[in-house]
């Protein structure tokens, strides 16, 4: 049995708000106006909306750029809260990096020391923010607070990998280790991030996925059983959502999609993104006949995203790395399964039988087979997404924060002016 520091986050209610003086470290960008406002990709905007909501006294602290990108918005400050920013340098690079690493120094110095709660991380390029932030909230006597949702410095799923890289991962790793096992708090996104960062740890390490979607988001079951049977006819269609990278198993989908045009397999399947695999997926469209691939441009998170989850059957997720990807529970709230790579961090939450198909990563053929198997099978497509629906009432986004609250309030407690 895993000891009480070290077993799943609880179910959430109501957060509780907390008065810490409250600094959150990040790699996000933001831009920040002559008028004050703060602006931000959209969807980092939905969540730091979500963290003012129960901490009224925030400090962003993230690299801070001349201009804003396109789609944008500002982050709303609800009444009674504060939101002040920590400017970080902008780093594309490490050149770029080393030559700004001491206005970053000074920067997070500064926030620190008037911080009373830091809430950092162990992850980001060309290096993490965190490893300048965890070591002053460390020596200065701050609590601290860790979400660690990926280990992007460990090499699974690549084919090559020279002496630089090796580094990296290795010190990565084991300033990780080194975090986490300090901090009063760490929130890891699976049971495998646990058991490897987590070993003679000062504080609490608890499991808690990371999600977006919210309440309004999840389907009824009424809507969903509607959902399905206008989904019975026509063939099989999959949707493949993710940055077109080597690690999310891209050319694995291919080979598979390959696999089932030698056996005339029909069958539709969107690739909805972008990235350095387009190419690839552009040269597979024109050389398959039975089997119809479309490469489609990301669409934002929210009502149009989930638009065209539903236009599908079934979600792929072939990933190679342990991450868990967000994609897993936008599908499961609109009552599709999800085929998978049995990875850390798709493992906890697609369960074969019940919610959808795992298969070993960077298996062409074993992905191709289970593909075959949702295409023979619709009424098991419809069962078991309709099961992957009822396990996602308490991994919205909302539930995720009151969650974090109330951990937050049972750990460091609410703050001196609570």
């Amino acid at each position: 049995m895993a000891p009480p520091s070290a077993v799943e986050a609880p179910a959430p209610g109501t957060p509780p708000t907390l008065r810490w003086r409250y600094l959150l470290v990040t790699a996000v960008p933001y831009h920040q106006g002559a008028d004050g406002r703060v602006l931000v990709d959209r969807l980092w905007q939905h969540d730091l909306t979500a963290h003012l909501a129960y901490l009224p006294d925030f400090t962003l602290a993230a690299p801070r750029v001349a201009e804003p990108a396109p789609g944008w918005v500002p982050v709303e400050v609800p009444a009674g809260a504060r939101l002040s920013t920590c400017a970080l340098p902008e780093m594309r690079g490490a050149r770029d990096a080393l030559v700004r690493l001491p206005r970053l120094v000074a920067a997070l110095w500064r926030g620190v020391r008037r911080a009373e709660l830091v809430h950092s991380g162990v992850a980001g390029w060309p290096f993490p923010p965190a490893w300048v932030a965890n070591p002053m909230a460390l020596a200065l006597g701050r609590r601290l607070f860790l979400v660690v949702e990926s280990a992007p410095w460990r090499l699974e799923g690549r084919a090559r990998t020279g002496f630089r890289a090796r580094l990296r991962a290795a010190v990565s790793e084991w300033l990780a280790r080194f975090f986490v096992n300090r901090a009063g708090l760490v929130l890891v996104t699976q049971p495998e991030y646990r058991a490897q960062l987590f070993t003679r740890g000062r504080g609490t390490c608890l499991v808690a996925p990371a999600v977006w979607i919210d309440d309004g988001d999840v389907l009824s079951r009424a809507a969903a059983e509607g959902a399905w049977a206008e989904r019975r006819a026509g063939p099989l269609r999959v949707l493949f959502a993710s940055r077109l990278v080597a690690g999310k198993g891209v050319r694995v989908l291919l080979e598979a999609l390959r696999v089932l045009e030698a056996r005339g397999a029909e069958l539709e399947v969107t690739v909805l993104g972008e990235g350095p695999e387009a190419a690839a997926v552009e040269q597979a469209a024109r050389e398959l006949r039975h089997v119809q691939l479309w490469l489609e441009a990301p669409v934002a998170y929210g009502p149009s995203f989930f638009a065209r989850v539903d236009a599908h059957h079934v979600v792929v997720v072939p990933n190679l790395g342990d991450e868990q990807p967000r994609i897993v529970f936008d599908a499961f709230a609109r009552a599709l399964p999800v085929v998978a790579s049995e990875t850390a961090g798709l493992a906890p939450h697609v369960h074969p039988g019940e919610n959808g198909w795992l298969v070993p990563p960077g298996d062409a053929a074993a992905l191709a087979e289970a593909l075959d198997t949702c295409r023979a099978n619709r009424a098991a497509l419809e069962t078991r997404g309709l099961a992957g629906l009822r396990s996602v009432a308490r991994h919205t986004h909302r539930a995720m924060h009151a969650q974090r609250a109330h951990l937050l309030a049972e750990t460091f407690g609410a703050g001196p002016a609570a």
